[in-house]
């Protein structure tokens, strides 16, 4: 047995042993549990990062990214923060009341997410025999009308206000209802990310290829543009393919600056995050006020326990707006209409929020999601299918267009996976998809 299936099967080993835990943690907050949770599953994440280390020698990746943010999510709060001063018990949830009987299977479903995403990304897969190049793609793809497009649905999309209604949201003027401005936003990541996708096939087909060209200058801008006007995710879902690929391929990113980069990188978040407000740092605010946007989700695995343990888990219904609903325009107000059913029941932050009562959206997280929608098992395994095909994606990105494609839009949810579901991303990939179909069908550059 090679050293990668025996730390496979060690972590969907403990994956296991959570998952029984989980049915069986301890009511209320127990510090020793939450830690001794705490230690194991930071023992599975420090082998996988050795072993990665080994494998790929690049950090700058998904999967080191989104574990050390999952890590901080799931643990700070109940370790760092509540240990403390439990006080705080409700300073993530605007002061609004939830059962605290649920640290203990918070920490749990946490630990088991954790190790289950990691077990997925290490289950062995069979390789390309042959190394070919596969879907028929040339070797130089243009890019010129997928700019175009980007710029008109851009320009498209300003015109309607988008710019400004994220400057309304962040100054707390307006609920953060986008009608059509949602759907556009959509269509302007795939644009991006197709751009992406190309330069990044022409760069390894073509060692000559400059990789930073007017098309990822112009996307660059594009992130950029919305991250002055407060948008940090929409800017990270264009930033981070860019930054992933050029560390993967032009140099090697080691741990040490791989915790450096996303030391600058929380920096900078936090930076945007003031500017946005139109607030400036305050000295007198405890530490932990600047981490609330990972603080507020992590609030939403407690209420997730709470609901399931009040009204019993949804069979899926929670998850549809964030992935098959979500990919489909104007479905969600078609299902509505033929069942009554709307968005307050198809999409899990929404059933937070409304839970908890609050005027400001919840979020939801990559635990929250899965539990509320299919328990523990479902926790554990549409997690770790999600690990699963990432690094599926990952290891035929270089023989396969739409391998690459996909595998770099799933980078550009690197940090906001941890505090969304994990099939947010669907809608993406099936707008990128069909526009890299056509864009190839257009210039006729799939032979």
């Amino acid at each position: 047995m090679s050293n990668g299936n025996s730390l496979y099967h060690v972590t969907l080993l403990t994956s296991f042993v959570f998952l029984v835990m989980s049915f069986f943690s301890p009511i209320g907050y127990s510090y020793c549990y939450i830690l001794a949770l705490f230690v194991i599953t930071l023992i599975e994440v420090i082998m996988y990062y050795v072993r990665w280390g080994k494998e790929h020698g690049n950090f700058l990746d998904f999967e080191p990214i989104f574990l050390v943010i999952a890590m901080a999510m799931g643990f700070i709060f109940p370790l760092l923060i509540y240990a403390y001063d439990d006080s705080t018990a409700y300073y993530f949830s605007w002061g609004l009341d939830y059962s605290l009987n649920f640290f203990n299977k918070g920490a749990c479903l946490t630990a088991l997410g954790i190790t289950s995403f990691m077990a997925g990304s290490l289950k062995p897969q069979k390789r390309n025999k042959n190394g070919s190049i596969r879907g028929n793609v040339s070797p130089k793809l243009n890019s010129n009308l997928l700019v175009i497009g980007l710029m008109l649905t851009l320009i498209f999309f300003i015109f309607l206000g988008g710019l400004e209604r994220y400057q309304k949201i962040y100054h707390y003027e307006e609920d953060g209802g986008g009608g059509i401005l949602t759907y556009i936003e959509v269509f302007i990541i795939a644009f991006a990310e197709v751009i992406i996708a190309n330069e990044c096939w022409n760069t390894l087909r073509d060692s000559k290829y400059k990789f930073f060209n007017k098309n990822i200058i112009f996307v660059i801008i594009v992130a950029l543009l919305f991250a002055v006007v407060g948008n940090r995710t929409f800017a990270l879902y264009i930033i981070l393919p860019i930054a992933i690929f050029v560390a993967s391929t032009k140099f090697k990113l080691s741990f040490s600056k791989f915790l450096i980069a996303i030391a600058i990188g929380a920096i900078v978040m936090i930076g945007f995050r003031f500017i946005r407000s139109g607030s400036g740092y305050n000295a007198e605010l405890d530490w932990y006020y600047n981490i609330a946007d990972i603080m507020i989700p992590n609030t939403t695995t407690y209420l997730a326990c709470e609901i399931v343990d009040k009204s019993g888990i949804t069979y899926g219904l929670s998850m549809l707006g964030g992935s098959i609903l979500g990919a489909i325009p104007f479905s969600q107000s078609i299902l509505k209409a033929l069942t009554g059913i709307g968005g307050e029941s198809t999409n899990s932050s929404s059933i937070f929020t409304l839970y908890l009562g609050s005027q400001s959206g919840t979020g939801t997280n990559f635990v929250s999601d899965p539990y509320l929608g299919f328990g523990s098992i479902g926790v554990f395994l549409i997690v770790f299918l999600s690990g699963y095909a990432l690094n599926w994606a990952r290891r035929r990105s270089r023989n396969s267009y739409y391998s690459l494609l996909v595998y770099l839009i799933f980078c550009g949810f690197a940090v906001y996976a941890v505090r969304s579901s994990l099939l947010f991303s669907i809608r993406f990939i099936f707008y990128a998809v069909i526009t890299a179909y056509f864009n190839l069908k257009i210039t006729k550059k799939c032979v």
